[in-house]
């Protein structure tokens, strides 16, 4: 036997579904049997099924604070619920509150392993705090579940270049321009990264991409003196 409920005319109906029929039985008459029926644990799911919505039209309306209250809800009625700790976490990084955020996303990637963007934002907000190695290893986890995402291996790059590990970036840049060559970023990282290694064609084509996929970026302007100097040492 298997139950839905349905809502008609404003009176509320259970349905009980009997071999092929649905029969409408008045909600009244079913109730104290329903309430049995839902565990304590679904029942909590429900609701925090509920505060979770309730916590995102908040954060959508600029309720912040509120929202966060709602995910924290939501959180401790369904310690399950991965997307609560991920957007509890996002939250909170936001406010500033780096450490209950990245306790809320440890949580959100220990829930679902799997989840890239999980990793990607443990790593972003690691990186804010100061731990290159904790955002290394995030991003890392994130690059080996979504291997051809150029946004991920550009970041990554950068990373490496924290690390001090600037062959390393080179070859995620070189990926990143591979797997998305319209993707600008990894271009202006990698031009800059072989100008630095003395590599001046290598960073003279990087930047010419650059420009000519984002000629208004907010660095377009450093790139073009950056590009006019080694043209010049270049042509001597």
């Amino acid at each position: 036997m298997t139950e839905k409920l349905e809502s008609h005319g404003g009176r509320r109906l259970l349905l009980v579904a009997v071999g092929a029929a649905l029969v409408p039985v008045c909600w009244g008459l079913t109730l104290a049997l329903a309430q049995v029926e839902l565990s304590q644990k679904d029942q909590q799911q429900i609701q925090a099924q509920a505060a979770l919505m309730a916590a995102e039209d908040l954060y959508d309306h600029g309720e912040v604070e509120k929202a966060i209250e709602q995910w924290r809800e939501a959180v401790r009625l369904d310690p399950g619920l991965t997307r609560a700790h991920h957007d509890l976490g996002l939250a909170l990084r936001d406010k500033g509150q780096l450490a209950g955020a990245i306790a809320a996303l440890r949580e959100a990637v220990r829930l679902d392993p799997r989840n890239a963007s999980g990793h990607a934002d443990l790593g972003d907000t690691l990186q804010e705090r100061g731990d290159v190695e904790g955002a290394l290893a995030a991003y890392r986890a994130a690059v080996a579940l979504v291997p051809n995402s150029a946004p991920l291996r550009g970041n990554l790059g950068y990373l490496l270049v924290r690390k001090g590990d600037v062959e390393g970036a080179i070859v995620e840049w070189r990926e990143a321009t591979r797997l998305d060559p319209q993707y600008p970023p990894p271009h202006a990282n990698l031009g800059e990264a072989l100008e630095n290694k003395g590599d001046a064609p290598g960073a003279i084509a990087a930047y010419e991409r650059f420009l000519d996929l984002a000629p208004r970026a907010p660095n377009a302007t450093e790139v073009r003196k950056r590009l006019a100097a080694l043209k010049a040492a270049h042509e001597q």
